[in-house]
């Protein structure tokens, strides 16, 4: 901090300000909750699941940052911390950007909802739904 002439300030209980600072080096590392499993890397879309281990295994936050991933029977994101996602916008603006609600992704339209069929149930019997990609599987 000397060689840069900052001065060393402390956030007090605003730990906001950590979080922010800790978005803003490692944004890349971003990841959304799934709702069908773990968590997806916005980078490069991984599958990943917080690890036991970490204070927010059960609370689950819907977008975190993390320091590394860990692969033991699953790939574990270890050292994470909940964000709020405006602030991946605001400090990587050439990664991130709002999306516009109105306008829907290729991948997105081309998505359906499906019931699972379960051959051990009676054949009218719903379980919960899954996405199926159109032109893919039985019809």
């Amino acid at each position: 901090m000397d060689r840069h002439k900052l001065d060393v300030v402390s956030c007090g209980k605003n730990y906001k300000r950590v979080q922010m600072a800790i978005v803003s080096g490692f944004f890349r590392n971003a990841a959304k909750k799934d709702p069908q499993e773990g968590y997806k890397t916005q980078v490069d879309q991984q599958v990943a699941y917080v690890h036991p281990s970490s204070a927010l295994y059960n609370r689950q936050p819907e977008w975190i940052v993390y320091h590394e991933i860990t692969m033991t029977t699953r790939e574990y994101m270890r050292e994470i911390t909940a964000i709020d996602p405006k602030w991946l916008v605001e400090f990587a603006p050439n990664f991130f950007k709002v999306a516009d609600p109105t306008r829907m992704s290729k991948r997105k339209r081309q998505e359906r909802i499906e019931p699972l069929y379960n051959r051990y149930e009676e054949p009218n019997s719903w379980r919960i739904s899954r996405v199926r990609l159109l032109g893919h599987g039985r019809d």
